[in-house]
């Protein structure tokens, strides 16, 4: 029975049984093999067998290896081409192999994996829909419709700034403002032309709907505030503005002729009111300045001689109470003291209001004349003015004088006190 050597031995069949099964016979049946210039496998695959260093004219293959699951180690080589096992484990890829700098990696085909190069500046990734995606030129890219869009982006790519405004330079073409300060407003350029950011100062506005802040405004339909309006919304021919409450405005209705504008009982808003009511509740003399102010001075008897003619009250700006400018309204009361004298009938006894020294003009004067002639009496005589309606000018004066009648008597006397009284009338 053949068997195997007890020595590792290759053996070929002898030439003149030509090519087939190799048989293990025993060493001296068999010329040996050359010994191989490197090292090499012995392979036998069935028919013919050989050397194998692993090269294209000495290939090594085995055929039949068999399938192995969680295999613990594999074959391979050391730093001395020594073949020698190695521990297996699975290694994690963290780079793929091939490609450039900047190139993007795509499945060309099932399994096969391909780069894209690199595109260029500005340029966007877009898809083919069946083949490779491409490089394409943003310019050329045409966005359908967004249904809704949180954030705009511009060339070359920077983001929208804080405070910009968004505005149509063309056709489906959006373009931006500068930022404005808090000292402008937005003002539209005209057809074809952006709006621009202008300083309030310098701006009008011939119509607007809104205008919170504007210099000037022809037409407004609210102005919160406005420096100049030359024309408020609302309210017909002949109403007044008024504010309702702070930064609100409205109108007044127009009032009936002759009517006067005041203020309600609330003191809340201004009314028309016809005629001029009085002072009610408590009442006050009117403040100084307001129509209705009373002013009143008085003299000391003056002495007066027979027929002369003497101002009694000479009152002005430095008077006490001071007159001041304005349409008065005087009247007087000049008192005669008369002792021991003697008047014919027909004398005169005359006082009035005029701004002439020592002159009294007619409706601005009594004249009371004695109906029969007094002898040596001594009595008093008391009479009043007309009232007189004097338009006072700065540093205007107002006279008080009285005319004494003609009176004898031995120790005779005449004294006048004046009593001068004046009411604002404007």
């Amino acid at each position: 029975m053949s068997c195997y050597p007890n020595t590792p031995v290759s053996i070929l069949p002898p030439v003149s049984q030509g090519f087939g099964p190799l048989m293990w016979i025993n060493g001296n049946q068999a010329a040996r093999l050359n010994i191989p210039i490197e090292p090499s496998f012995f392979v036998y695959d069935g028919i013919k067998a050989w050397w194998a260093n692993g090269s294209a004219s000495q290939p090594l293959t085995l055929t039949n290896l068999q399938q192995q699951q969680n295999i613990p180690y594999l074959l391979g080589m050391n730093d001395l081409s020594q073949i020698v096992k190695t521990t297996f484990s699975v290694q994690v890829a963290t780079s793929l192999y091939g490609g450039t700098a900047g190139q993007i990696p795509v499945q060309t085909a099932p399994s096969t994996t391909g780069f894209i190069p690199v595109g260029e500046p500005n340029y966007l990734l877009t898809s083919t829909g069946a083949s490779t995606p491409s490089w394409t030129d943003q310019g050329s890219i045409t966005a359908g419709n967004a249904t809704q869009a949180y954030s705009l982006t511009f060339s070359p790519f920077d983001p929208v700034d804080g405070g910009k405004v968004l505005y149509q330079n063309s056709d489906n073409e959006t373009a931006l403002t500068a930022v404005g300060d808090t000292t402008q407003v937005l003002q539209g350029g005209g057809a074809g032309n952006a709006p621009t950011w202008v300083n309030k100062s310098s701006l009008s506005v011939a119509s607007a709907v809104t205008a919170t802040t504007a210099t000037t405004a022809t037409t407004a339909t609210t102005a919160t505030t406005a420096t100049t309006a030359t024309n408020v919304y609302d309210g017909a021919a002949g109403s007044l503005p008024y504010q309702t409450a702070s930064s609100t405005t409205t109108t007044l209705p127009i009032g009936t002729a002759n009517q006067l504008l005041t203020v309600n009982s609330g003191a809340t808003a201004p009314v028309w009111q016809t005629g001029i009511i009085g002072v009610s509740g408590t009442v006050t003399g009117a403040a100084s300045g307001v129509v209705g102010e009373t002013l009143s001075w008085s003299s000391s008897a003056t002495s007066i001689t027979t027929g002369q003619t003497k101002d009694i009250l000479t009152i002005s700006s430095s008077s006490t109470p001071s007159l001041t400018t304005g349409d008065w309204q005087f009247g007087a009361t000049f008192v005669f003291a008369c002792t021991a004298t003697t008047i014919s009938a027909t004398q005169v006894f005359t006082g009035g209001i005029g701004t002439t020294s020592v002159t009294t003009v007619a409706g601005q004067r009594f004249q009371f004349p004695t109906m029969s002639t007094v002898t040596a009496n001594t009595f008093t005589f008391e009479a009043p003015t007309p009232r007189v309606s004097i338009l006072v000018s700065t540093g205007g004066t107002v006279y008080a004088t009285a005319t004494a009648p003609t009176f004898t008597g031995v120790g005779s006397s005449m004294t006048v006190t004046c009593y001068l009284t004046a009411r604002r009338m404007r």
